[in-house]
């Protein structure tokens, strides 16, 4: 070892230490600084109980944490007696440019370390972010994990337990019955504001059927599926903790994840791709530094074929399978939002 790198400034994790000690740190970096010796020596420390820090990312765990940009349509953070740090509010954004972390969230259990994790799993779980994509449903499962709360983890448990972390549960059926009572509330809202004299009173019967029980079914999409959402027929103007995303779509929240439904209109939106069509998309904003491939050329499954630099990475796009570049619209130089076609394979 030649050279060894020295961090005269205080870590992302100072906050925990701060916590059980009572010690400001960066109070004590600036006395040092001005001069003053350090307020306590080692032996006149002591620790008070648990804590713990989650780092709260703009980042996709189900695409291996690509990271997410964009501008805040939410941003609900955890509430005291948790600590946040962040210099995120609602009308924030992340840009491609730096870090993509949103914040610092920590918690001090004073008895144990159960409930440090217990106080933020539930911190977590109370982020409400859109359309920002973060890792606030991954940390909730990672706190929820029986070998984290036993401390028996490595490096290798976000590999060892796979989807069972980074995948989004599929919504449950309260966030189900959330998002049709917001698809009704909506509509209401809707029918409200646009409310005249010659309006028929039958219109405002929702979900009335002769002899049986008001009903109202909801066709909505989510994701690639289509789903019979049941509205209830007895409903009131308070929110369900859902959100209005456009004029035909709702998002709910539920464990730190963000669910969209939009209403089943029969029709496929505008460019969207079938999945193993050949295409591939930049899976973020960012710069193309380098294109490994050219138009008409044939290329193995995993070939390099661009690389895309955002929020100081370096992210290589591979071939999806064995076969020809039909078309390559990436140019090394170019800025790309996410989302846009950068080549077409074309099968062997």
């Amino acid at each position: 070892i030649w050279f060894m790198e020295m961090n005269t400034r205080l870590q992302v994790e100072h906050p925990v230490t701060e916590e059980i000690t009572g010690q400001d740190l960066v109070e004590w970096q600036l006395r040092v600084a001005s001069g003053e010796t350090l307020p306590l020596k080692q032996e006149e420390l002591k620790i008070n109980g648990w804590a713990m820090e989650a780092r709260l990312y703009a980042e996709n765990p189900e695409t291996g944490f690509l990271p997410s940009t964009g501008e805040f349509a939410e941003l609900r953070l955890p509430q005291y007696p948790t600590r946040l740090e962040s210099a995120f509010d609602a009308s924030g954004e992340v840009s491609p440019f730096y870090d993509p972390m949103i914040a610092k969230i920590v918690t001090r259990g004073a008895s144990s370390r159960p409930t440090a994790i217990a106080q933020l799993r539930d911190a977590c779980a109370s982020i409400e972010i859109w359309p920002v994509k973060t890792n606030a449903g991954f940390l909730v499962r990672c706190l929820e994990d029986g070998r984290f709360a036993a401390g028996d983890v490595d490096t290798a448990l976000i590999a060892v337990r796979g989807d069972a972390l980074t995948a989004k549960p599929t919504p449950s059926g309260d966030v189900l019955a959330d998002a049709a009572f917001d698809f009704l509330r909506y509509s209401e809202l809707d029918m409200i504001g646009s409310r005249d004299r010659n309006r028929s009173p039958w219109a405002d019967i929702v979900g009335f059927r002769l002899n049986a029980p008001s009903q109202t079914i909801i066709r909505a999409r989510y994701g690639d599926q289509t789903l019979e959402l049941q509205a209830p027929h007895e409903w009131s103007n308070e929110s369900s903790g859902g959100i209005r995303a456009g004029k035909n779509a709702v998002v709910e929240f539920k464990n730190g994840e963000a669910y969209e439904f939009t209403l089943d209109t029969g029709e496929r939106a505008a460019g969207e791709v079938a999945a193993g069509d050949g295409a591939v998309l930049s899976p973020m904003p960012g710069k193309i530094v380098a294109v490994a491939t050219r138009a008409g050329e044939s290329v193995k499954k995993g070939d390099a074929l661009i690389v895309l630099e955002a929020m100081k990475m370096e992210h290589t796009l591979t071939a999806p399978f064995d076969g020809k570049v039909a078309e390559l619209k990436a140019k090394a130089g170019d800025q790309v939002s996410e989302g846009v076609l950068l080549a077409k394979l074309e099968k062997a």
